[in-house]
């Protein structure tokens, strides 16, 4: 079980890394590819799940503070997950360099999904949603690419079973393609699923997702 503590930057942003990976392997007998302004995000696990499998779970968040969230996973027959969209110009998009959002706070306006600069002791970095400046460079690749997983530089994204705040959660981290996965956690490939629905915003790009 890991633990947290706050990082020393809350809303700082993370530093575009221009190396980009390989397409990953996901099934094709499932849902068709298709585009939507709104996506959800759900974990296809690649090599070794936790237990209980976390395979198709959500993406959500953990509230820590005002303005300020972990991202989580969560079983779909408890929680809807959270509404993610992408943002940037014609030319962020074309070179990879856009940010990915997600509504949040009251009334609603855009937080930002943030890999932050600072890592654990295991050279992992906790993913958060918050109001801070976006992380640039999250993104979906575009056709002709067959494989519309969430990527950012040439790393992995992973879950663990964390202690955060309110208590133990399946937690998302992000590593740099040097860095191992820990022992006990899974590597997941974050899928999109298209949501038709949702709020419009400026400079959203339509964003390739499963039916």
């Amino acid at each position: 079980m890991f633990s947290f503590a706050l990082p020393l930057a809350l809303l700082g942003s993370a530093t575009l890394v221009l190396s980009f990976p390989s397409s990953p392997v996901f099934p094709r007998d499932g849902p068709s590819l298709s585009h939507a302004p709104n996506f959800k995000l759900t974990a296809h696990v690649t090599g070794t799940d936790l237990n209980p499998s976390i395979e198709g779970w959500v993406l959500s968040g953990s509230h820590i503070m005002p303005c300020y969230s972990w991202v989580i996973l969560e079983d779909p027959t408890n929680s809807p997950g959270r509404i993610f969209y992408e943002n940037g110009t014609a030319e962020e998009i074309r070179y990879n360099a856009g940010a990915v959002l997600s509504d949040g706070g009251s009334p609603p306006w855009p937080w930002s999904f943030i890999v932050p600069d600072e890592e654990n002791e295991d050279h992992g970095r906790g993913v958060q949603v918050n109001c801070g400046a976006p992380t640039k460079g999250v993104y979906l690749p575009q056709f002709p690419d067959q494989d519309p997983v969430l990527r950012y530089g040439g790393g992995r994204f992973y879950a663990c079973d964390a202690d955060i705040l309110y208590g133990p959660r399946v937690t998302l981290f992000y590593r740099d393609a040097e860095a191992e996965t820990p022992s006990g956690c899974a590597e997941i490939d974050l899928v999109p699923h298209c949501v038709m629905d949702g709020a419009q915003h400026n400079f959203t790009v339509p964003a390739p997702c499963f039916a």
